[in-house]
């Protein structure tokens, strides 16, 4: 057997993002997901583009980092690690890449679906700021095979540590990214 250990910047959400679990209706935080320590369903962008319900691992829990608060226009926010890669509507881009390119461009749009259940809920909202927050435990879950999830109105890259890991394998198969 051949181990890699792949280390990335943290990607990953405040604990208190709340979470729904579209297969049995309930709403709970990443943090309580992870206490409970069981398998969920989320939302998640299927390869062609549609949505689907799939199967989430449970959450893992990780030190202390540097936590964002992400401000929309109309007022929303979200709380997330500086490496946390979120839906543009074209590509996952992180967050810090994005805190950049509005320094030389100003608020930046991204995709956001207010129902993923139902095809006429997608707009298009403008992240306007992007502030250090606290530094506090951050938390991740893995969708196998998919990666990514929907949260608080937006499509969320799981990690890029398993990307890379699939892409190093060139055979998903016989490849479990944990």
């Amino acid at each position: 057997q051949l181990w890699v250990k792949i280390v990335s910047p943290p990607s990953c959400l405040d604990g208190a993002t709340p979470i729904v679990d579209p297969a049995d209706g309930t709403t709970l935080s990443v943090k309580e997901r992870w206490l409970l320590g069981k398998s969920f369903n989320v939302w998640s962008r299927l390869e062609d583009g549609s949505t689907g319900i799939c199967s989430a691992l449970p959450p893992q829990q990780y030190p202390e980092e540097q936590i964002y608060e992400v401000t929309f226009r109309p007022e929303r926010t979200i709380r997330v690690t500086g490496g946390h890669r979120l839906w543009t509507g074209a590509a996952y881009r992180d967050l810090l890449a994005i805190r950049k390119e509005m320094e030389l461009s100003g608020p930046y749009p991204v995709l956001v679906i207010t129902d993923p259940s139902k095809s006429g809920s997608i707009t298009t909202e403008v992240i306007v700021k992007i502030s250090p927050l606290k530094v506090d435990h951050y938390y991740d879950f893995q969708v196998p095979w998919i990666h990514n999830y929907w949260a608080c109105g937006l499509f969320h890259h799981n990690t890029g540590k398993s990307t890379l890991a699939e892409a190093l394998s060139g055979n998903r198969k016989y490849i479990l990214a944990k």
